[in-house]
């Protein structure tokens, strides 16, 4: 029975790989490239031509031989006839020609027999002439064709994700589109009896549901958009009916709250009813215990859930207090969509820091502890910030890491060297 439930708390790191186990990217679809902007490759990239296309020019000066301006000096310039301007978009034609310059702009092509530009800073020009206040060096600010790929070369692989500077590589590239893993379907279901929309007038007993735009706000910060969100009441057959109607269209559920032990956390049993096959309950963190996960299948043999096709439903029972639900997301349920979006190694941002306060805790559990990250000399400072309890969002408002608290520890003194994740909401 639900209350009398005893399962031993999984350690979180085993509790992740659980999850990951059951999520895989979905189909390869053909998007433009603001359409894939953010999402992860199906793809191999190639370069289409040479990067750079041919020899430019890094800045805007003059080209030159380099026996022209040998004895170049500050005080004694090289005086040397201007034959030439080539601006960017321009052909390139003719060979230079010792005892001449050209004047070649920013990414204008390198005219064959260039052997160096030398900055317009480090010149002036006088009448038809180019003086010259020092020497070069060969190959000074020019770009050769394909320094940075040679063409079919592979410049982006599968699983990277599209960032900006990587739409503009594949811009630069030539390409329009990019084939891409498509988007988890995700829906939201929230709990609770006391719950009201904000902009409505408070009563007594209720307060303003936070959980549903946050964490739609974290889930579209992964660039899937579209998420539905479903209210539904602490009662077992409001919350059947809509994991019944939730589960078989989404790829990813997500509940809020009535995942404990008390009276009326009704989801563990709602979600079974609905045809959620559990792979653990409890995971030992602080905070987010009560974490639930499960997958959604028709299956009813246990042992047929690790070949499940691609796209089965995955369910997420978050905690209903709002750092808790919002601490959960970011370390299981964002590693699980960000694998469904095509990611292939699910990376932490762990760094080693000096910690700013002691801290206390009963041992048992891994504690995820608020705090600032801050240059302090020769090592980084995690400072815990003021609102620690579960229920307390300014103080994860104001963090930018979680310092790990292991779990077999009661007490860190004050400059103790332990790891902190920094947050990252996208």
């Amino acid at each position: 029975m639900k209350h009398s439930d005893t399962s031993e708390l999984l350690e979180a790191s085993l509790a992740l790989q659980r999850i990951l186990r059951h999520c895989r990217p979905g189909a390869s679809v053909r998007r433009t490239l603001a359409q894939a902007a953010g999402g992860f490759l199906a793809q191999e990239i190639r370069a289409t031509h040479p990067s750079p296309p041919f020899n430019q020019s890094h800045v805007d000066g003059y080209g030159i031989l380099l026996a022209d301006v040998r004895k170049a000096r500050k005080h004694q310039p090289v005086s040397l006839p201007l034959v030439a301007t080539i601006r960017a978009g321009d052909l390139s034609s003719g060979r230079l020609t010792p005892g001449h310059t050209v004047k070649i702009f920013t990414g204008a092509p390198v005219p064959g027999g260039v052997e160096a530009i030398v900055m317009r800073e480090r010149c002036a020009e006088d009448h038809g002439r180019v003086l010259f206040f020092c020497g070069a060096k060969s190959g000074d600010h020019i770009r050769y064709r394909g320094e940075e790929f040679r063409r079919n070369s592979v410049v982006l692989r599968t699983g990277e994700r599209l960032s900006p500077p990587a739409i503009g590589l594949l811009a630069s590239l030539g390409y329009r589109d990019a084939r891409v893993y498509d988007r988890p379907r995700v829906a939201l279901l929230t709990t609770g009896n006391e719950l009201i929309k904000p902009g409505r007038p408070l009563r007594p007993g209720q307060v303003y549901e936070c959980n549903a735009a946050a964490l739609t706000t974290a889930i579209r910060g992964l660039g899937i958009s579209g998420v539905r969100t479903v209210h539904a009441r602490d009662a077992a057959d409001a919350l059947r009916r809509s994991l019944l109607s939730l589960m078989p269209n989404h790829d990813v559920v997500i509940s809020v709250g009535g995942v404990s032990v008390g009276d009326y956390d009704l989801v563990r049993d709602a979600a079974e009813e609905a045809g959620v096959r559990r792979v653990f309950w409890r995971v030992a963190v602080k905070p987010g215990m009560p974490l639930y996960f499960g997958v959604f299948s028709q299956k009813t043999s246990q042992d047929k859930i690790a070949s499940l096709p691609p796209r089965s439903s995955v369910f997420f029972g978050l905690p209903g207090n709002p750092v808790s639900a919002l601490v959960t997301f970011h370390q299981f349920v964002r590693p699980a969509l960000l694998r469904m979006l095509g990611q292939k190694v699910s990376q932490r941002f762990l760094i080693p820091v000096q910690l700013g306060a002691s801290l206390r805790k009963k041992p048992g559990r891994l504690e995820w502890v608020r705090g600032r990250l801050e240059f302090g000399g020769k090592s980084i400072l995690a400072r815990p910030v003021p609102g620690q309890q579960s229920h307390m969002l300014g103080g994860l408002t104001a963090a930018n890491a979680l310092i790990e608290f292991p779990a077999a520890l009661a007490h860190l003194s004050r400059n103790s060297r332990l790891m902190a994740e920094l947050l990252n909401w996208t």
